[in-house]
């Protein structure tokens, strides 16, 4: 047992705390802190760093590879009420991300004002944009460039969810499939580009365009239209715009699947699909399919997988095939869906939505409804394997951080990055000696992330 020596009396219990964290063993965190110096650039179907920033790929330069996870909340946290994340919880998702060995991670869109949700939305009406929400997209940044991470950032959703294509037709009074055509609402969302790429960074002072840590934008989330007639013309423009403004960042069709226009237009280096069950279970039959119309021509991503299925049966099968066939076949990347992050006021978030699951790092040997132990232990031996590493040795976890007590009930501390489970102890000085009231207490502790000591005397 690793014992914290961390000692603090409460306010209203007469009581001190120490939390022990149970031993176990995850990699140190990467401890890079300069920002990342190259661009990704494209060459052919593969992708490479840019070592010498002259575009064109050298001898010496290395393809560029990867295995990783989505992170909805590192810029808008749903399960916290749709408050912008603090950056403590982002940077605790980096290092989680770079322990898993993930050197990519893909966030969700750029939230636009609807009537469905209440929370703080980046496009605000049409060319106004909400300082909050970008603040902790520059936060995302900063974080990335000091963990050696880099982001996918897709630029609009096909659905309500956070706002998208719907809502940026309605600032003009029009409906959704307007969104394709009309001239007024095409600019109105290529002014929203234009801010983005334009944009100052507020912690580093870099402007987005010219910031290395961002891989790739993409047009946006799951993209589909009522025609093809009306998609792919929209998605060629928009690719072409974001290069006429910004020639440093690569640009991923967000279509829905593989459009074969895509993948003869100069302005989009990569294209994506996800799989999901609703639209066929065999992902290595998908993935192979997908390369194959790839190769070649452009560099391909898995954007996101993952289950809609959530009772109880583990997956962990089909994602290891998955990712082997990934590896195998030249793909470039493939990212799951999706992991969660720290809360700054105790435990984690998890998510166990009716169409989606979250994972945790440590996996949590609790979850017992699907398999989140096997699958997280698995996409960090492939993150490393797709690099052609091996998985780096195991070593204790941080220290947590107890937090202020007012109550019995709602004791919280801020977890360790690599520690799964905890014990929590009292005594009536700092000397001892000290009383265990609770062991092996997850991550996820109890309601709301509090514990409660129903042993503590007023």
């Amino acid at each position: 047992m690793l014992t914290v020596k961390k000692v603090i009396s409460a306010s209203l219990v007469i009581m001190f705390l120490v939390i022990s964290v149970s031993v176990v063993f995850i990699t140190e965190p990467s401890k890079a802190s300069a920002a990342i110096t190259t661009f990704i650039k494209r060459s052919g179907d593969i992708l490479y760093e840019d070592l010498d920033g002259d575009g064109t790929k050298g001898a010496n330069e290395p393809q560029f590879r990867f295995i990783s996870f989505n992170a909805s909340s590192l810029i808008a946290n749903e399960v916290a009420g749709w408050r912008a994340p603090d950056p403590w919880e982002q940077e605790m998702l980096f290092k989680r991300i770079s322990e898993l060995g993930g050197q990519v991670v893909r966030t969700y869109v750029i939230s636009v004002g609807n009537s469905v949700t209440s929370f703080n939305r980046c496009v605000t009406a049409p060319n106004t944009f909400d300082e909050t929400c970008f603040r902790a997209i520059d936060k995302a940044i900063q974080l990335a460039n000091q963990y050696g991470i880099r982001l996918i950032i897709p630029l609009v959703d096909r659905y309500q969810y956070w706002g998208g294509i719907t809502e940026y037709a309605a600032f003009r009074n029009k409906g959704t499939e307007d969104f394709w055509t009309d001239t007024t609402i095409r600019n109105d969302f290529k002014n929203t580009i234009n801010y983005i790429l334009n944009r100052t960074n507020f912690y580093t002072g870099v402007q987005y365009k010219n910031d290395k840590a961002i891989l790739a934008w993409e047009t946006g989330n799951e993209l589909t239209a009522a025609t093809f007639s009306q998609l792919y013309p929209w998605t060629s423009d928009i690719a072409s715009y974001i290069k006429s403004i910004d020639s440093n960042h690569l640009v991923v069709d967000g279509q829905y699947g593989i459009n074969s226009s895509s993948l003869t237009d100069p302005n989009i280096d990569i294209v994506s699909n996800h799989y999901y069950p609703d639209r066929g279970t065999n992902f290595v039959a998908r993935a192979a399919a997908d390369r194959a119309a790839s190769i070649g021509r452009k560099p391909f991503i898995v954007g996101e997988f993952g289950t809609l299925d959530l009772s109880g049966t583990s997956n962990t099968a089909l994602y290891t095939n998955l990712i082997n066939e990934v590896i195998s076949n030249g793909t470039t990347g493939a990212m799951i869906w999706e992991l969660m992050m720290h809360n700054v006021d105790g435990g984690v978030f998890h998510h166990r939505g009716t169409n989606s699951l979250s994972f945790d790092w440590p996996a949590s040997s609790e979850t017992t409804s699907y398999d989140e132990v096997g699958t997280v232990n698995m996409m960090r031996n492939k993150a490393y394997q797709i690099r052609g590493m091996s998985v780096p040795a195991l070593t204790a976890p941080e220290e947590p951080t107890l937090l202020p007590i007012t109550y019995v009930d709602q004791i919280a501390w801020r977890t360790s990055v690599r520690a799964e489970k905890y014990d929590l102890e009292r005594a009536t000085s700092a000397d001892g000696p000290w009383t265990v009231i609770g062991d092996d207490i997850s991550n996820h502790m109890t309601y709301n992330n509090k514990f409660y000591d129903k042993t503590a005397t007023i």
